[in-house]
């Protein structure tokens, strides 16, 4: 009798500290309205933004918890990181070495996305906290990854974009516009119009190439077919220099690589579309490019913790930029690849 006495009070005194125990434990209801069922620690932000555009580029309203969850993440200053667990709790210091903290990357995709859905003051907010970020020398301006760290043209670009389609500082988006200009490597050398990624490598950069052309283009967001003309010769204006490297590298390979590493780059394929539809020129380039775009389509979607809601926000944009069916886009329903993932 004593032993069942004494095993009943252990079990209310267990019950009890679970409760608090859950109770101390940061609520994971925070992440009501978040796209996509894996791990948003390292994404959380950037894909929910890139899966916000590519609704809105089809002409699809984000649920409402989605644009909540959203505006939950962003940091007291305005910018955004990757992933707020709790939000509750103060952002951290960006920390460019050990990339923690807030970022441009995800401070810039966040504007664009509450823009979309007209969250005009936070994306205001997301706005002038990349232009006190900006690090500035002459008339030229540029951005790294994390706030403080080496500026890089990939992040530059998204950001030049960002602050564009909010309508920030003038100044500062014509500052990084001369940054990303000074980075593309002269016509007539080997890759010519192509891009490098900071001013420490003078090579080539596929990624900072397709980002920096959204920055000379402003293509985001994306809100219409384009209609562009025939692959362009590198001459002339940056943004046409650039695309000129972009279309004719597409129409070759169909799919970028990662410079340095090797691999196909859909993310940069799809930014390079993009930006070469901004540009209203590459029409070989992109339709290669789509043609691999759509045959990949499912395998790069796909993966074993779910499917990837930043892809398909991509491929969304890219079906709106080409006109192509975003219910069907090689084989896949990208609008329900993103809806039917929220939490």
């Amino acid at each position: 009798m004593v032993i069942r006495t004494m095993k009943s009070a252990l079990a209310v005194v267990s019950a009890t500290a679970l409760a608090m125990v859950i109770l101390a434990t940061p609520a994971q209801a925070s992440d009501t309205g978040l796209y996509g069922q894996t791990d948003p620690s390292a994404d959380g932000v950037y894909r929910q933004s890139l899966a916000m555009l590519g609704l809105t580029a089809a002409g699809l309203t984000p649920a409402r918890s989605a644009v909540n969850w959203l505006l939950s993440q962003q940091c007291a200053d305005g910018s955004f990181q990757a992933y707020r667990a709790d939000t509750s709790a103060p952002c951290a210091p960006s920390d460019p070495e050990a990339f923690t903290g807030p970022d441009t990357n995800s401070t810039a995709l966040a504007a664009m996305a509450l823009e979309a859905v007209d969250e005009n003051r936070a994306a205001a907010r997301a706005a002038g906290a990349l232009v006190r970020g900006a690090q500035t020398s002459g008339r030229q301006s540029a951005w790294p990854y994390n706030f403080g760290g080496t500026p890089d043209a990939s992040s530059t670009g998204l950001v030049v974009n960002a602050l564009d389609s909010v309508g920030a500082n003038s100044a500062t988006i014509a500052g990084g516009k001369r940054w990303l200009r000074a980075r593309i490597i002269p016509c007539g050398r080997t890759y010519g119009g192509a891009m490098r990624n900071d001013t420490s490598s003078p090579a080539a950069n596929n990624f900072a190439t397709a980002q920096g052309l959204l920055g000379l283009t402003d293509a985001l967001p994306v809100d219409e077919k384009a209609d562009p003309q025939p692959n362009p010769r590198c001459s002339g204006a940056a943004a046409t220099r650039t695309s000129s490297y972009l279309a004719r590298t597409l129409s070759r390979d169909g799919v970028l690589t990662y410079s340095g590493f090797g691999g196909k780059d859909y993310g940069s394929t799809s930014a390079a579309i993009i930006g070469l539809g901004g540009a209203d020129v590459g029409q070989q380039g992109i339709r290669t490019a789509v043609a691999a775009l759509k045959r990949d389509a499912r395998s790069w979607i796909t993966t074993d913790a779910g499917n990837s809601v930043g892809a398909a926000g991509w491929l969304l944009m890219v079906a709106t930029s080409t006109g192509e069916n975003p219910r069907s886009f090689g084989g896949v329903n990208l609008i329900q690849a993103i809806t039917g993932s929220i939490r």
